[in-house]
Formats: structure tokens, C-alpha cells, sequence
């Protein structure tokens, strides 16, 4: 709730549960998380004030006046992070106090990891199956690079060996026969 210039500008938001990780509150699904304290300061933090949401999550703040503030949950209940931003910015201007630019004030947390731990897993084997194809490549070529100089040595050796073998044809010195 935001009241004219002269008058009282209260601000509230929720902490919620957010259940199905989407960022935003459902009020019919989701509760509010207790116990939280949220902090609220000014640009150049020379007003801060900090509150216990009530037992469904919810905190309001009485602010000093036009100008802008950052709010942020302080502490939050174990085991959870955020579905949200952790921090939200916001401009009340003068002379008629609205907000004129900001987010919600609500703060979405959630407990599920496992979704989380997979995701993060998910992404380091696609990485670890990236890095082994492009290895795996890498040691197939030096595989058939080697394949094709110990072809090339056995050849010049061969060669070497007897000179009087060429490519197409042997030649055989046996008394004038060739």
C-alpha cells in the first residue's frame, strides 16, 4: 500500500514456500515460510530496518520517504534457496510516492535440491561427455597418425633393407636374372 506525499508509504511482501519453483507466489498453493527476518535499506544505507515476518511469512515496512530502497531477507529457514531474487530495488518518487520501477516484493524459497543437484549434474556430465568425445577424437587421430608413420617407417626400412626392391615390383639379383 503507497499513500500520497505528506502521508504514510507502507510497503509489505511475503516469504513463501515456493513449491513448484517457479518464482511466484501462489497464495492458494503456497504458504509463507517462518521464521525469516527481511531487512529493508536506503540507497546510501543510511535507513535500515529489519523485521520478523508473522507465522505466514509476511513483513511490512513504514517507509521515511520518497527515494529508493532495497529490501532482502536477512535470514530464512535452513536448507532452503532462493526461486527468487535474493535481493529486490525499488524507487518510490516524489511528490505523489508510487513506485515507479521495481519487482515484487515477495521472496520465494524451496527446499528441493535433489531438482537442483540433478540440473547441476545434468550439466558436468554433458560437459565430462564433451570433453571425452572431443579426447576420445583426439586420441583416435594420434591412433591412426601413428598407424600411418609406423607404415611409412616400415616401408623406408624396408627399403632400406634392400634396395633393390621398388614400389610395384621386386627385383630379384640372382645370376643375371632379373
Amino acid at each position: 500500500m503507497l499513500t500520497g506525499q505528506g502521508m504514510t508509504i507502507v510497503i509489505s511482501g511475503v516469504v513463501f514456500h515456493d513449491l513448484n519453483t517457479n518464482g511466484m507466489w501462489d497464495a492458494t498453493t503456497e504458504t509463507g515460510l517462518s521464521p525469516a527476518r527481511v531487512a529493508i535499506a536506503n540507497s546510501d544505507e543510511s535507513w535500515i530496518d529489519s523485521r520478523e515476518v508473522d507465522a505466514h511469512g509476511w513483513y511490512t515496512f513504514t517507509l521515511p520517504g520518497p527515494g529508493t530502497y532495497t529490501v532482502y531477507p536477512v535470514r530464512v529457514p535452513a536448507g532452503y534457496h532462493y526461486t527468487t531474487a535474493a535481493r529486490v530495488t525499488f524507487t518510490v518518487d516524489a511528490p505523489d510516492s508510487r513506485i515507479t520501477h521495481g519487482l515484487a516484493l515477495d521472496f520465494g524459497l524451496n527446499r528441493r535440491w535433489l531438482p537442483w543437484l540433478l540440473g547441476t549434474l545434468l550439466g558436468l556430465s554433458l560437459a565430462l561427455l564433451v570433453s571425452v568425445t572431443v579426447t576420445s577424437m583426439r586420441v583416435r587421430g594420434a591412433i591412426l597418425e601413428r598407424s600411418r608413420i609406423r607404415g611409412e617407417l616400415a616401408a623406408a626400412r624396408l627399403e632400406f633393407e634392400n634396395p633393390k626392391l621398388e614400389t610395384g615390383k621386386l627385383e630379384i639379383a640372382t645370376g643375371g636374372l632379373t
